[in-house]
């Protein structure tokens, strides 16, 4: 017999699931209709969106979102929008003011996208949700990054397919947020064909675990990130050495973005996944990548944890970074004499 109070708490689950789904529907469609369009995973329902310009909200949505796209790219303003639901804020006027309509338009959904339109949408979001209720069942990515760097990451996911978002490996949005009680919570959208094998698109419960592991791997980053990132930015020397080494495009500004990519991937590589052995991988990745440093990163991770116990100590990357240039430079010359993949 089931608990009235876990049944109630599941119902719970599944209301915010549904409305955090809408919402995110909501936002793929202004993107197929304002933005720039991309394939949906489900091009036989976009005519369910051709009325959006007719109905009040839904017109004004398409506005704002018009709007807000020329100061945002397209994946940074789904994260903007979908963080709001785990409690965190913006200072960006504009944004809230979207968000505010966006909530209105999920009260009223028959204004955004018309009566007809909205119910059979919400069939569509309901059966695509049931099916795929079990993958969050199986997630234990929290779990898998405290093993690795000895913190604990006390965490909750949310799996939420999208019928408009483009289907991985493109249309993949990942949103971590923090409680106000300090628990994180991870929401992961993708788009999910329905007439088509998911598993042909590597949809899966691997696929589902390793992509919110990467998200808990950045919650974890970033508790640390802001020292680490203030050390950085006051070595200009340390700076104009990375930068002759890795390539720097998109770095122009703030230059400890790179040491921030070459960090995050190593633990990427770290917490499993791939076949190969992760030294050979370093080289492999950095190669492909531009990030020519890795396997100095890959190494002292491992090396780190041994010598603490389990514990990544973040706090003496920099220190190791100056105290051992020799190698990570020879890395950056291996990486630079391999031949790039055909």
């Amino acid at each position: 017999m089931t608990h009235p109070v876990s049944k109630q708490h599941a119902e719970s689950q599944e209301t915010e699931a549904f409305a955090t789904s809408l919402k995110a529907e909501i936002l793929c469609a202004l993107c197929l209709l304002a933005g720039k369009p991309k394939p949906s995973a489900n091009p036989h329902l976009t005519p369910l969106l051709r009325e959006m310009s007719a109905h009040r909200i839904g017109k004004k949505l398409i506005e704002r979102f018009v709007h807000l796209s020329k100061s945002y790219e397209e994946k940074e303003l789904f994260r903007a929008v979908l963080s709001f639901d785990c409690g965190n804020q913006s200072s960006n006027l504009e944004l809230a003011e979207f968000h505010a309509l966006l909530a209105e338009g999920q009260l009223e959904p028959e204004n955004v996208f018309g009566s007809q339109e909205y119910y059979e949408l919400k069939s569509q979001i309901d059966a695509l949700l049931q099916s795929t209720s079990g993958l969050v069942a199986l997630i234990d990515a929290g779990e898998a990054v405290s093993q690795l760097c000895g913190e604990h990451m006390d965490c909750r996911f949310e799996v939420l397919p999208s019928l408009f978002l483009p289907a991985p490996p493109e249309g993949r949005i990942g949103v971590m947020s923090a409680t106000p009680i300090g628990k994180l919570v991870g929401r992961l959208h993708f788009g999910f064909p329905l007439q088509h094998d998911a598993e042909a698109f590597g949809i899966d419960p691997l696929f589902v675990e390793l992509h919110c592991r990467h998200l808990v791997l950045e919650a974890y980053l970033n508790r640390h990130w802001p020292n680490i990132s203030r050390t950085l930015r006051t070595d200009a020397d340390l700076e104009n050495e990375v930068r002759l080494l890795c390539d720097t495009t998109g770095y122009s500004k703030f230059w400890p973005n790179i040491i921030y990519v070459h960090l995050f991937t190593a633990l990427k590589i770290h917490m499993g996944g791939y076949d190969e052995d992760v030294g050979i991988l370093s080289y492999k990745i950095g190669k492909e990548r531009g990030l020519n440093i890795l396997p100095w990163f890959v190494r002292w991770i491992g090396q780190s944890r041994e010598a603490n116990d389990g514990v990544l100590p973040l706090d003496l990357l920099y220190g190791a970074l100056i105290a051992d240039k020799e190698n990570w430079k020879t890395d950056a010359e291996i990486i630079a004499s391999l031949s790039s993949a055909p």
